[in-house]
């Protein structure tokens, strides 16, 4: 089930972001985490509070009197085409190789265009907030390290930053931008 993937997904996401605070300085280290595409997917209906996202709206039915899931992709394998709605109701929508219908039928999901989160901590991370194009959080990271056009900003030490000619504060932003690059390649 994609939801279910999904979720487990994302927090796992949450376990390396944890591990990563744990292992750095927040004084010291700069914390990005952001995505650079979103999905078509979302959560629908009035489900109870208690409610699981990945189970059946156990408040109201479709206009056929079929139930339908509380969270779903918006295209992806199983859209219909010319057959008649299932009812999730009555299938088992848990079972490991069960696949949820969607409005729009593809071999696959889809990348949407809706804005993703971006959340930072540390020095810094009062550059990063709401929705911001992909391109500024980029100079927003070089500004940060002191590289590219952002090597003689007053925050930063005016020296090359190449090898062993990092020093200091610098240094410990270029490692743990390294790091960070290293559990995301892990994780991706």
């Amino acid at each position: 089930m994609e939801q279910i993937y999904a979720l487990s997904e994302t927090l796992e996401l949450e376990k390396a972001i944890e591990k990563t605070m744990s292992l750095v300085d927040e004084k010291e280290t700069l914390l990005i985490v952001t995505a650079d595409h979103s999905h078509g997917y979302g959560v629908i209906g009035y489900a109870t509070r208690n409610m699981s996202v990945l189970d059946v709206d156990n408040t109201a039915k479709g206009r056929d009197n079929k139930s339908y899931l509380t969270s779903s992709y918006f295209n992806g394998p199983r859209g219909l085409m010319n057959e008649t709605r299932l009812d999730p109701a009555k299938e088992d929508i848990f079972a490991n190789n069960y696949t949820a219908q969607s409005l729009v039928r593809l071999s696959s999901g889809t990348h949407s265009a809706e804005d993703v989160p971006i959340y930072a901590n540390g020095p810094y991370s009062e550059l990063f907030h709401s929705s911001m194009d992909n391109t500024f959080i980029a100079h927003a990271i070089m500004y940060s390290l002191c590289i590219g056009p952002y090597t003689h900003q007053s925050h930063c030490d005016n020296k090359p930053m190449s090898g062993s000619q990092l020093t200091g504060f610098r240094q410990h932003y270029y490692h743990y931008a390294v790091l960070l690059c290293i559990i995301l390649s892990t994780f991706l």
